[in-house]
């Protein structure tokens, strides 16, 4: 699954193609949230993404996997996440958000 893996992330990368399915109140909403996803790379079998939030919307790392490289629930949904990392961008740099308090 390695390799597919790696193929699925280049692919993804380039595209930037996510259409996530989510319920909320009992109603199905679809989000095109592309946009959220900022990098992506697959090398010794760790995945690392880079995603955003913004007033518009967000994109969950269980999302990128499950909608993004094809993984289903029962994949995605055990892996082991870790944060390394929260910032804000201001204009096009990275700023930690405690640095702005």
């Amino acid at each position: 699954m390695g390799e597919d893996l790696q193929t699925r992330t280049e692919d993804l990368l380039k595209t930037r193609e996510i259409t996530v399915t989510r319920i909320k109140n009992g109603k199905t909403e679809e989000l095109s949230a592309g946009k959220f996803l900022h990098d992506l790379t697959y090398h010794d079998g760790v995945l690392e993404m880079l995603l955003g939030s913004t007033s518009e919307g967000y994109l969950r790392p269980s999302e990128v996997l499950i909608f993004g490289l094809g993984l289903s629930p029962s994949q995605a949904l055990p892996l082991i996440y870790k944060r390394t990392g929260q910032f804000l961008y201001r204009g096009v740099h990275k700023v930690d958000p405690l640095e702005m308090v």
